[in-house]
This record gives C-alpha cells, sequence and structure tokens, in this order.
C-alpha cells in the first residue's frame, strides 16, 4: 500500500497574483482529499502559515511550514544585469529551522523595494552579514525546482551547488510533472541529474488553487479612482484615498456583494465569483487598491475597470 501523498509545492492567496485560495481553505481541501501533509510555501513569505496552522490543528493534518525562494546571482560590474539562479523550495524542519528561514525571508525582503524580494546564492553560503549562521540553513531541507525549459547543463550546476551547501539528507530535486507537452522529456532530465549528483527526487504538484475551477478566468483590476496625470495618458495604477476604500465596500455591499467570512469585508464574493482586495499605502500617504476576480467573468459595476495591460 503506497503511503499518504504529502504537497511539498504549495502557494495560498498571501502570494499575492499567484496564489488564488486562502490558506485554510487549502489545508481543509487537503484533509478531505486524504493528504498526508501539506507545506504551505508562499513566495518568500511565512505570512499564511500562523491561518494554516489553526486550520491544520482542527483538521488533524499534518503542517509543514516552508518557502519558496527564487535566488537571484549577484551582479557583477561592467558585466550586465544579475542573472537568475536556482528557485528553491525550503521547508523548515524544527524551530531552529524556522528561525533560519525567518531570517532569510528578512534578509532579502528587506534588500528589495516593497512587494518584491532579493535573495542569492551566497546567503546560504555563509555570507550575509552578521548573519554566518544562514550558511548551508540549518534545519531546514531544501527542493530545487527545475523548470522545464531549463537545459541539463544548468540543472546539473544547481543540483551540484544545492549539494554543496545542504549535503545529500536534506538536498532534493522536486520533479513536477503539470500535463505540460514536454513532461517527458523533463522528467528523463531530472533523472538523470538525479543519478549523476546522488540527489534524491520527490514528487511536487505546484498548488497554488485548492478548486480546479478556481483556475478560470484569473484578471487583475484596478479600481477607478482619481489619477494626477489627464484622463488619456497611460496609467498603471489607479490612486485611492482612505475614503474612497470605505465608499467602494459600501457600495460593493450595496450591490450584493458578500463576505466569504473566512477573513475580513477585503474577500467578497457574489453568485459564485469572488473579488480579493489589497492595498499598498505609497510613501506619500496615498494608497493603491488592487482587485483579483476569480471565477467566471461577470459584467463588473461601473465604478471597477480593467488594468489597462489586461
Amino acid at each position: 500500500m503506497l503511503p499518504a501523498y504529502a504537497e511539498l509545492h504549495c502557494r495560498s492567496n498571501f502570494s499575492f497574483l499567484s496564489g488564488a485560495s486562502h490558506p485554510e481553505e487549502l489545508v481543509i481541501r487537503a484533509q478531505a482529499l486524504g493528504y498526508g501533509a501539506l507545506a504551505l510555501t508562499d513566495e518568500c513569505s511565512l505570512a499564511g502559515v500562523v491561518r494554516a496552522h489553526a486550520e491544520a490543528r482542527r483538521a488533524g493534518l499534518h503542517l509543514i511550514v516552508g518557502a519558496e525562494m527564487q535566488l537571484t546571482h549577484l551582479a557583477v560590474k561592467g558585466k550586465g544585469d544579475a542573472q537568475p539562479g536556482p528557485r528553491l523550495v525550503l521547508l523548515a524542519m524544527s524551530r531552529r529551522g524556522y528561525g533560519n528561514l525567518s531570517q532569510w525571508v528578512t534578509v532579502a525582503r528587506r534588500r528589495a523595494a516593497k512587494g518584491s524580494y532579493l535573495a542569492h546564492p551566497s546567503d546560504v553560503e555563509g555570507r550575509v552579514p552578521h548573519a554566518p549562521y544562514l550558511a548551508g540553513l540549518p534545519g531546514c531541507i531544501a527542493l530545487l525546482l527545475p523548470g522545464a525549459a531549463q537545459p541539463f547543463e544548468t540543472v546539473f550546476a544547481h543540483a551540484m551547488w544545492l549539494k554543496t551547501w545542504f549535503g545529500v539528507e536534506r538536498a532534493f530535486i522536486a520533479l513536477e510533472l503539470l500535463h505540460h507537452a514536454h513532461d517527458a522529456e523533463h522528467a528523463d532530465r531530472l533523472q538523470r541529474v538525479a543519478r549523476e549528483t546522488g540527489l534524491a527526487l520527490v514528487a511536487a504538484g505546484f498548488l497554488a488553487r485548492h478548486l480546479r475551477a478556481w483556475a478560470r478566468a484569473r484578471r487583475v483590476f484596478i479600481i477607478r479612482g482619481r489619477r494626477r496625470h489627464p484622463p488619456r495618458e497611460p496609467f498603471t495604477e489607479w490612486e485611492l484615498p482612505d475614503r474612497w476604500r470605505a465608499e467602494l465596500l459600501d457600495r460593493l455591499s450595496a450591490d450584493g456583494w458578500r463576505s466569504c467570512g473566512v477573513t475580513s469585508a477585503w474577500d467578497v464574493e457574489k453568485d459564485g465569483v469572488r473579488l480579493l482586495l489589497a492595498t499598498e499605502r505609497g510613501e506619500n500617504g496615498t494608497a493603491n487598491t488592487l482587485v483579483r476576480m476569480i471565477g467566471q467573468s461577470v459584467e463588473l459595476p461601473d465604478y471597477i475597470t480593467p488594468s489597462s495591460d489586461e
């Protein structure tokens, strides 16, 4: 009898504009499907693990705390822009591992502008100032996430680097077969890398939503608000003062949009369509509000308009 499946690569809606479901919904669905465990691995974030942990305790599901990190090589002066490195999933095995992973997330976030991050391979080589203890990220397991288009040489180099700093006991290669055209070639390539490096392959599925139907009609919308520029000038975001946000919620409520009940009024639903709202405050005190629609396309209220880049 095969052991129960454990999903090791899963994003919630704390990976904004990437994951679609609340951490609680992912845990409930995993328990209903008979999963042995679920790893919550939002991108450079541990923000959803508290909600996932509370629901996992109620559901009796083993939760693994983790994060996904896209590494970027340090830019070399005179040699162009920084080049992308390996993409990893880090899974905490202990309280020490959780602390080290939290520290790395903090380091990566503080290097970059709000809403982004910058993680370097040198971070886990012990070259973070005042944090040499991050070398090898003790207490964590690392999964390499090779892209389907990456050649053998690139995947092999990334795998050998991972083996050097995590060892064969804590380094693995994740094989994700997502029904793409070249899955067979991708699997053959990773099996060859595993043989050459001595690293084990593990199965992963890259979950980003708890229901398959939610993959349909996902679009990003921007609320219509005041603009600094003339109406005909191209724009990428709208400024929405606090009083406009409150007015928006009142108008949505009047139009029949209701809270999903999982979090706050910033997550509303109507006729099977869900709007996820998030607000980011700028340096000058303005607030830019993004709206994401999940579900079947519907006629939106006239006070919400699609962004210009859709």
